[in-house]
């Protein structure tokens, strides 16, 4: 007999990632990202920690002789970003998302945002991202007014809507948690479903 759950609001897509972002009132930190790159990835829980093992044999390159090429005791190159700042020697935040390749160009501008622009968690992850890790640079659909600068020097951009398409992962889904002068802050990408949380 074959029994199927699915908890309340679980998605239907049969893969992805998860960011967890976390900082506790002593401004503690922990930044984990996991890719299971199926329902239960590998199907396979290390016994001494838990942790599902994950299903990416994906991320090697099939083709004999590149970086990426599979061999004995390598590792596959990865995308994951998961990110624990600090400031003057203390910890300070923790930062990741969930979005494949285009993890590192969001990462990194959310932290350009918050250290160069001192905004906020919510205001560092509203702001419109872009991405270039492909062949066509995506932009959020909130910067279509600099493309006929762009287009001439970068080739091939197309827009990410926001408010009815969302991000999904066209431009990543950071979520972020820090400590400033003993507040805890939290906040997660506002185009896609989640939510950020502080408990005292």
């Amino acid at each position: 007999m074959r029994i199927s759950w699915k908890p309340a609001g679980a998605t239907e897509n049969p893969s992805g990632t998860t960011h967890i972002s976390v900082v506790d009132k002593d401004g503690m930190c922990a930044s984990l990202t996991h890719t299971a790159a199926n329902h239960c990835g590998a199907k396979v829980v290390c016994p001494r920690t838990g942790f599902l093992l994950d299903a990416a044999m994906g991320w090697f390159n099939a083709v004999p002789g590149a970086a990426n090429s599979i061999a004995g005791g390598k590792r596959p190159l990865a995308n994951m970003g998961p990110v624990l700042m600090t400031r003057d020697g203390k910890p300070y935040a923790a930062l990741g998302a969930p979005g494949g390749r285009r993890i590192i160009d969001a990462v990194v501008q959310v932290i350009i945002n918050l250290v160069e622009r001192d905004m906020s968690p919510a205001e560092a992850l509203q702001a419109p991202r872009i991405d270039a890790s492909g062949s066509t640079l995506l932009i959020s659909e909130r910067l279509r007014d600099l493309m006929p600068g762009l287009e001439k020097g970068l080739g091939p951009i197309a827009t990410v809507g926001e408010q009815h398409q969302g991000y999904g992962y066209e431009l990543a889904r950071p979520n972020l948690a820090l400590n400033r002068e003993g507040q805890s802050h939290a906040a997660a990408d506002p185009f896609s479903e989640a939510y950020a949380w502080a408990v005292k």
